[in-house]
């Protein structure tokens, strides 16, 4: 059969647009598994650059300056770096500052004569407060696994909330037995106990996190093993430190409630305590407040003291009873705070 010159034109023609399209196709094709392949490798990149970071900023020690209604900071070596906040019932404001913990990027404080908590950023900008309606002059406050804790002092219970205020739980009461308070001052949170020191019933207890009794220790004694007024507590690698208030020294626990170690004595040499209060770990080093010495001072945790800071007045680096404590009186602590008086945690 012969072809003619037509069919043999019309027979290319064919050929050549199903040569074109079959190339078009394999060539498309592979365009887009290009463009696949750059696009994941832009999102991995992407994903990189934008994954948050939750590590702390910075270890800063942050001394509630009691008596004059204000937050220093300083760094783990005692540097001073600035302060926030001044003597009011504002935004911003404090009345008898006595507790303030770093979480997550935010400044947790302890506005006790407001009976508040404020929250503020690490440059000590407000954001919020929470607990208005439900605190009365709380001493001290704890921060462990995204709840806040409370020592919701003149109730006589423990407060929980959560890390924008919601309240979750409370637990205790009024008394003198297991599970209740007389003037709770402090609290320390780890992931075994809530431990609370009860002041005016001179012990120690200590919570399951449901909040239900675990355990005590305590009497009231100058003794080795007595306390008087503790109202401070902190905890760190399973050591329990408890400030001994008004027998001017730091006793350190194990787990099972022994005594280990005491630190101080009264006195106003660079070893010794006028009432010290409130104890935090920062940075891996214990820092108390020496309340009426008006300093702070910064210890390894075996107890060796490293260096202290501050002084008494109104400047730059100076305290008024940072902590803020109460007057003592006949063995008896008032319920009302008066100058040269104390009290968190981790």
């Amino acid at each position: 059969m012969k072809i003619n010159k037509k069919n043999k034109t019309i027979f290319w023609i064919i050929s050549i647009i199903f040569i074109v399209l079959i190339m078009n196709i394999f060539l498309t094709d592979k365009e887009t598994k290009m463009q696949e392949i750059i696009a994941e490798e832009h999102e991995i990149q992407t994903n990189e650059t934008i994954e948050p970071v939750t590590a702390e900023p910075s270890y800063n020690i942050f001394v509630p300056d009691t008596y004059n209604s204000r937050i220093h900071v300083y760094d783990i070596d005692g540097n001073f770096l600035y302060m926030f906040g001044n003597r009011g019932r504002g935004d911003g404001q404090f009345i008898m500052p006595t507790d303030a913990v770093q979480y997550q990027g935010y400044i947790y404080v302890l506005d006790k004569g407001n009976s508040r908590v404020q929250v503020f950023d690490l440059n000590g900008s407000f954001k919020f407060s929470f607990g208005e309606d439900i605190l009365d002059f709380p001493l001290g406050l704890d921060i462990f696994d995204n709840k806040v804790f409370i020592v919701n002092t003149y109730k006589s219970k423990v407060d929980v909330f959560s890390l924008d205020g919601e309240p979750q739980f409370s637990f205790g009461s009024a008394g003198r037995k297991d599970w209740q308070f007389r003037y709770p001052s402090d609290v320390a949170v780890d992931e075994d106990f809530i431990y609370v020191t009860d002041a005016d019933n001179q012990r120690m207890q200590w919570f399951y996190h449901n909040g239900s009794f675990a355990g005590k220790i305590g009497n009231y004694s100058k003794e080795v093993y007595g306390v008087k007024f503790p109202m401070g507590i902190g905890i760190y690698n399973k050591t329990i430190y408890l400030a001994d208030t008004q027998n001017h020294r730091i006793k350190m626990y194990d787990k099972n409630g022994n005594l280990t170690k005491i630190i101080g004595r009264f006195g106003d040499e660079i070893d010794k305590f006028k009432f010290n209060g409130k104890i935090w770990f920062v940075g891996g080093r214990m820092v108390v407040a020496d309340t009426n010495n008006h300093r702070m001072k910064v210890y390894e945790p075996n107890g060796d003291l490293l260096f202290t800071f501050g002084s008494y007045g109104r400047g730059l680096g100076q305290f008024k009873n940072p902590g803020g404590k109460r007057v003592i009186s006949k063995g008896i602590i008032n319920r009302t705070v008066a100058a040269n008086e104390t009290n968190s945690t981790s």
